[in-house]
């Protein structure tokens, strides 16, 4: 599935039936989104051991984006694949974003408390922040005297870059012409119909649940993002909706999981700074999952036959 053996099919085949033309912009369109992306993946993981520690989080974000985009991707392209070889790009693309889980849960929980204490900036709140951060965003491995966490950091960023690079291998070599306008169509449609299913379901629900209607929502987002430049305007509103839905999940997520990370070390922080604590988790998160309520409900009057049509219609064209 290589852009540059697209564009030449293109050049070769100007008086190629209608179906054969579809085919291979769908392709190609999803082979260079694909290419943007693994580039990105490739900078950021280059760069990543000089990098200052603001720079550093964002290239984590941007390989781990390449594992959820790669994995978007293949269910996206299932059946014109082996069930092995979809099994086994699953498998690379998890132990890739795996292997970046610990950077992500840590940076993740430090962005946590530092939204909830901003503002503030005298002492004894930095002191309460340095306390926060020391129990809910841990090292990825145990702070022992000769520790070189930056270093360790880094060889976890280019193992998940060379398991995306062992992935990439395989998917050059799915067939350009199995990508057509209707498999691109049907696959986005099945995947919101399920996600769709789970958020009427479960959204609500505290814990997996609700963090699982995100993940499904969030699939669905990177596989519309392979064909950005194709999107009609009802489905880049759609995405929009997507993703506020999926944004506003994710925090909230973070914040339960912080919760939880207090309640744990309760006697640590001190019964009234951490139920202070508590109080502001316990709120915002209400507030959250309001905000993705609202933005998966307006996302779901776009039924999964309507983003098929949508999508089938933009190729045909």
């Amino acid at each position: 599935m290589k852009a540059e053996a697209l564009d030449e099919a293109t050049a070769e085949g100007a008086d190629e039936p209608a179906n054969e033309a579809e085919a291979l912009d769908a392709a190609r369109r999803i082979a260079e989104s694909w290419s943007a992306v693994l580039a990105g993946a490739r900078t950021a993981a280059t760069g990543h051991p000089d990098a200052s520690d603001e720079d550093r989080i964002a290239m984590v974000k941007t390989v781990r984006k390449a594992t959820k985009t790669g994995r978007a991707l293949v269910r996206l392209l299932r059946d014109a694949m082996s069930r092995e070889t979809r099994d086994g790009l699953e498998r690379l693309f998890g132990d890739a974003a795996s292997l970046l889980s610990p950077i992500r849960d840590r940076d993740a929980m430090v962005g946590t408390v530092d939204r909830l204490l901003e503002g503030k900036r005298d002492e004894r709140v930095q002191q309460a922040r340095e306390l926060l951060v020391s129990i809910v965003a841990p090292p990825p491995i145990p702070d022992r005297v000769g520790d070189d966490q930056r270093g360790f950091e880094a060889a976890l960023v280019r193992r998940a870059i060379a398991l995306i690079e062992v992935a990439n291998e395989v998917i050059q070599d799915i067939p350009a012409d199995a990508i057509t306008g209707a498999v691109v169509a049907d696959g986005m449609a099945g995947l919101w119909r399920n996600a769709r299913r789970r958020a009427n379901r479960d959204w609500q629900q505290d814990g997996e649940a609700a963090h699982d209607v995100r993940k499904a929502a969030l699939r669905l987002v990177h596989q519309l993002n392979l064909i950005e430049s194709d999107l009609p305007r009802p489905l880049r509103k759609f995405r929009q909706r997507l993703r506020r839905a999926t944004s506003a999940l994710g925090d909230e997520h973070d914040l339960a999981i912080l919760a939880e990370c207090i309640e744990l070390k309760r006697g640590r922080l001190g019964a009234t700074f951490a139920e202070a604590v508590l109080s502001v988790c316990r709120s915002g998160r209400a507030r959250l999952r309001e905000q993705a309520g609202m933005a998966l409900v307006e996302a779901m009057t776009l039924k999964p036959s309507g983003v098929a049509r949508l999508i089938r219609n933009t190729y045909r064209d």
